[in-house]
């Protein structure tokens, strides 16, 4: 993260990949750009954020051309939020959120995020890379695929436990009601991690 004046930081990161894959010539990239807000002296010390996030698909699978980003390393929960039911392949997405801190050991996020796949004519792709809802013969007909609400607690009594937990809703868009039965999905979880 760098930051930047008045309370404003960044960062940024993208890929670019090329190559061959059997005999289809590699072609494809992904990225994301974070823009972030913190206002300086206010009460719970909040910080808004806005982010964009790509990862490339493949237009035509017959055409000798392999589009479709490789994430390599499936981070679902950095990118595509916690109910996990999207991958960073052809997708493109915003998340726009606010994390607060009600206790200075203490962490409160909440995320909305909006996906559409990057090209109709791709799958949708899971959160470890394979195919979720293959792509309808001739290409879907809408590329919105849903949407998602997050809220993650997280409380840090000592600087090598924390303890925490958080809740994922996911709402399909039509792309996923015109392909699969569309049911709603939501995903909850509590954690401790203890540093060695």
């Amino acid at each position: 993260m760098r930051k930047l004046a008045a309370g404003f930081d960044t960062e940024m990161e993208a890929a670019r990949q090329f190559g061959t894959f059997g005999v289809d010539d590699i072609s494809a990239w992904g990225g994301y750009w974070v823009l972030g807000y913190t206002p300086d002296g206010v009460k719970l010390s909040p910080r808004f954020s806005v982010e964009y996030q790509y990862g490339s698909g493949d237009s035509d699978p017959t055409d000798g051309k392999y589009q479709t980003f490789d994430q390599l390393f499936p981070t679902g929960h950095l990118y595509q939020g916690t109910a996990d039911r999207v991958g960073w392949r052809n997708i493109s997405d915003v998340r726009a959120g606010v994390a607060i801190k009600p206790h200075p050991k203490v962490n409160l996020k909440f995320d909305h995020f909006t996906f559409w796949l990057a090209d109709r004519h791709d799958d949708l792709y899971a959160v470890n890379g394979s195919v979720a809802v293959a792509a309808p013969e001739g290409g879907a007909t809408d590329k919105y695929v849903g949407q998602e609400v997050d809220a993650i607690l997280s409380w840090k009594p000592v600087s090598h436990v924390t303890f925490g937990g958080g809740v994922g809703y996911f709402m399909p868009g039509q792309f996923l009601k015109e392909t699969t039965p569309g049911d709603q999905h939501t995903f909850s979880y509590l954690f401790l991690n203890y540093i060695l």
